[in-house]
Parts: C-alpha cells; sequence; structure tokens
C-alpha cells in the first residue's frame, strides 16, 4: 500500500517532511493522478487541470487565465494574477479543471419549437433545468441523450475558479429560493442568463429578432399563445440569448463547438465538464427542488 500527502498547493509530502517508506509514503506505485487527482507528467512535474498546467512547486499555472475583467477584479489584486491558483487559497477553494463553463444552446424538437438552454461549469457537471436532469450530473451523458433529437450548439467561455463556484452558487440558490422552473419568464433560458450575470458577461446587444409560433399548450416554459411575434434575443427568458451573449465576447474567450442531431461521439472539449469523483460540491449531485403537487415539465 502506498500514501500520498500533498502541502496546500500540490508539493507531495515526502520522507524529509518525516513521512516515512514504513507508512507507505515515497512508494513506488505508478499512480498518475496526484494533487487533486489530476494526472502529473512524470517528466516535468506539472499537473494537467484540462485546460491548463499547474506547477506545483511554484503555487502557479504555467499559462494565463484569460478571465473576464471586470470592476470587481480591478480592486481584488488575488484576481487580477492570472497565474493563480484557487485565488491563492487552495485551502478555501478548488479549481477542478483550469476553469471554463459551457452555455448549451439545444435547438427545436418536435414538441418544443423554441429550445431549451442549459449550463455545465469545469467539474460540477451540467445544469439543464426542467427536463428532468438531476442538477451537477454528467455533461456528456446530457449532450447523448439529447443528440437523436436535436441540433446543439455549445459556447465554452474561459473563466476562473471563483467565477466557476458563483455561477454554481447562483443556480443552486434559485432552486432552492424558487424550486424549479415553470412558465416564462422563469424558464430554463433566465435560469441560465442568470449564471451569466454572475460573472458578468455583457448582455447581447444588437442581437437579431426572431419571430416564433407557439402552439396553443405548448412547452411548459412559454404561455400559451400563438404566434409570439418579434421576440428578440436581448430577452433573457429565450432560448438562444445565453447562446448570443457568448458569441459576442472577444474570440480568445469563447470556442464554439456543433454537435449536429444524432452525433454519437462526444467533443473532447466537453468531458471536462462531467462532475469530478467525488464531486467538488457536497450538495451536488441531486434533483430539482420541485414545489409540492408540481407537474413534470419537458424541453
Amino acid at each position: 500500500m502506498s500514501r500520498h500527502d500533498y502541502k496546500p498547493f500540490g508539493e507531495e509530502i515526502g520522507e524529509a517532511d518525516n513521512r516515512t517508506a514504513a507508512l507507505g509514503y515515497g512508494t513506488a506505485d505508478g499512480v498518475r493522478q496526484k494533487f487533486t487527482s489530476k494526472e502529473r507528467d512524470s517528466e516535468s512535474g506539472l499537473d494537467y487541470f484540462g485546460a491548463r498546467y499547474f506547477a506545483s512547486g511554484h503555487g502557479r499555472f504555467t499559462s494565463p487565465d484569460p478571465v473576464l475583467m471586470r470592476d470587481a477584479r480591478l480592486v481584488d489584486p488575488q484576481r487580477i494574477n492570472l497565474y493563480a491558483h484557487t485565488r491563492n487559497s487552495p485551502l478555501r477553494y478548488v479549481d477542478p479543471s483550469g476553469e471554463d463553463i459551457l452555455v448549451i444552446e439545444n435547438g427545436p424538437t418536435e414538441g418544443n419549437p423554441v429550445g431549451h438552454t442549459a449550463v455545465a461549469v469545469s467539474g460540477y457537471g451540467v445544469f439543464s433545468l426542467g427536463n428532468g436532469t438531476a442538477l451537477g450530473s454528467s455533461t456528456s451523458d446530457y449532450i447523448l441523450r439529447e443528440s437523436p433529437r436535436r441540433d446543439t450548439t455549445l459556447y465554452i467561455i474561459q473563466t476562473s475558479a471563483e467565477e466557476d463556484r458563483a455561477v454554481v452558487e447562483m443556480l443552486l440558490k434559485q432552486d432552492e429560493e424558487k424550486g424549479s422552473i415553470g412558465r416564462y419568464p422563469d424558464n430554463c433560458s433566465g435560469r441560465s442568463n442568470s449564471a451569466l450575470d454572475a460573472i458578468g458577461v455583457p448582455p447581447a446587444v444588437g442581437a437579431p429578432s426572431m419571430t416564433i409560433g407557439v402552439p396553443m399548450g405548448g412547452p411548459s416554459e412559454f404561455p400559451s399563445a400563438m404566434p409570439v411575434p418579434q421576440l428578440e434575443y436581448k430577452d433573457p427568458s429565450l432560448p438562444g440569448t445565453a447562446g448570443a451573449r457568448a458569441a459576442q465576447l472577444p474570440k480568445e474567450k469563447v470556442t464554439v463547438i456543433t454537435v449536429p442531431k444524432g452525433s454519437t461521439t462526444i467533443p473532447e472539449a466537453v468531458k471536462p465538464f462531467d462532475p469530478l469523483s467525488p464531486h467538488p460540491d457536497p450538495r451536488l449531485p441531486r434533483t430539482e427542488n420541485k414545489k409540492p403537487g408540481e407537474p413534470e415539465p419537458s424541453s
């Protein structure tokens, strides 16, 4: 049996720190998953966090995090350093994959002409409200589940550890306070856009408008009315708005990937958005906080 202990920023504690081989320390075991279960390169000693590499000896990432700068960062020096790990507070925060959130814009289906919006956070899983998906569950499984019936567009936004946590906290707070989503305007898109609000993503400006006819008794997220003229992307409760906001970010901050209907494979870039094991948030995964007597929505 072998044992591994680490200092706050990931340096392995060995015999020089009073850890002896008799207790299993320093024993060769071939295990490459080291600090926070990340794979450590045996030659360079760097830990692979999915989006970039981390040097435990320096307590820094080896490449900068192109975070979304906003006023709050300018008054917090720990958030300005683009190489910092967990805001220099590794005992308080976790950094699952070197940072990213994923906006998922699912296209229309036969029963839902307006589509569906979800958000995933690197290492924390997917948050897809109103369609029976457990909060914080597998993003890969979700996209494969939806693939047979719709096209999907993915927007990967580069973020930071505290921004990832802000998204998770916003979505869980709304679920706890409001319960599961209901009808327009508190729907999947509205909740997903609130997550983007939490990290300062600017609203969509000058996005194209679109006219959508919603059938009587149509999808549970929207009022039964036909037609609904000139709904615009800037309405945060309209699916597509979150994707439009992501698409307007600088090109170096966002990656766009399409998953055509019927796809049976998952892009490699999606895998970091599956939840870590054990889950970094002990509250997840879990089902939505449904209201008593509430019918099961679908989208």
